[in-house]
């Protein structure tokens, strides 16, 4: 009996057989099938990036590809061993079996040292209150000094240490500005009255804002060498002479700054006429009676009479 596909006609009444249909057919429409899923697969590795030629006619298997599975095979197959679910292995950290413990080199001297919770806390206060009154002295000016003061005024200070560490602040900005060195007077005899007094050690006099002010400046005075010339740790510092004199310019305008500081703390009864006294004695006979004194000294001098001269020469001590 003849199939269904030997009686079936097409629209030109033409009867299509077996026997008429071409043998190698099927191998032909097999042969553009497997063409077709090669082309697709292949498409498919150059858009997900796999390297290669695009559409290469090699049916060899990609060697990145092939290695890409088996490094996703072998992480697999680790993350396996550490749990304890299907198909893992019961995790080795439980065991008390520990590998070699490797060789770790001793801190260094300067290693990073990890601050205690008290310590982190009272530096990170020095940090916020130093940022803002260094804000605040960056802003200092003749006509805004009130303000400047009423907030300085307003910060807390809890302790000695901050008050110290404030005066501290505020006495080396004003010798970094000595053309402002009469505001900065203003203002310290301003802070005077608006800061607490903390209690001295073993039951001494307490610690006020004037009491403090005056050590520093005293101790800044007791540091003027006998001579400016270059230290060993300035020269050590200093890459050529150049930058060496201008070191040594620094530190002289440091201590003339100092002592127009000193007047002018002089004129607003700070400090006593017998301290400017016993200053200037100081100086001018600091190599002997019959010694010159130095020059840095004679500038000293010239520049403390330059700020208190007119007021000491108008007083009954002058």
């Amino acid at each position: 009996p003849r199939s269904a596909r030997s009686t079936m006609s097409d629209d030109s009444g033409m009867v299509t057989g077996d026997e008429d249909a071409d043998p190698t057919w099927g191998e032909e429409v097999l042969r553009s099938l497997r063409l077709t899923r090669e082309l697709l697969l292949r498409f498919r590795r150059a858009v997900r990036g796999v390297h290669g030629p695009f559409l290469a006619w090699s049916s060899e298997p990609d060697p990145h590809q092939t290695e890409g599975r088996e490094r996703r095979g072998d992480s697999r197959g680790k993350g396996a061993s550490k749990g304890s679910g299907k198909g893992g292995t019961p995790s080795s950290k439980g065991s008390g079996k520990r590998g070699p413990r490797e060789l770790v080199p001793p801190p260094s001297e300067h290693a990073y040292k990890p601050l205690r919770r008290g310590a982190a806390a009272k530096l990170e206060r020095q940090e916020t209150i130093k940022r803002a009154v260094q804000s605040l002295l960056n802003k200092i000016a003749p006509d805004n000094l009130g303000t400047i003061c009423y907030k300085l005024a307003d910060i807390e200070l809890r302790c000695l240490e901050e008050l110290r560490f404030v005066i501290n602040i505020v006495f080396r900005k004003a010798l970094s500005e000595p053309h402002y060195c009469s505001t900065y007077a203003d203002m310290m005899t301003v802070l005077r009255t608006c800061y607490p007094e903390f209690p001295g050690e073993d039951g001494s006099r307490p610690h006020s804002f004037t009491r403090l002010l005056l050590h520093t400046v005293q101790a800044e005075y007791e540091a003027l060498p006998k001579t400016v010339e270059p230290t060993a740790e300035m020269v050590a510092m200093a890459s050529n002479a150049e930058e060496l004199a201008l070191q040594v310019i620094a530190l002289k305008k440091r201590f003339l700054a100092n002592m127009k500081l000193i007047g002018h703390l002089f004129l607003r009864s700070l400090i006593s006429i017998k301290i400017i006294e016993a200053v200037m004695n100081e100086l001018l006979y600091s190599g002997g009676e019959y010694e010159p004194p130095s020059e840095h000294f004679v500038e000293c001098v010239c520049e403390l009479i330059t700020s208190v001269g007119y007021t000491v020469d108008e007083s009954a001590a002058g």
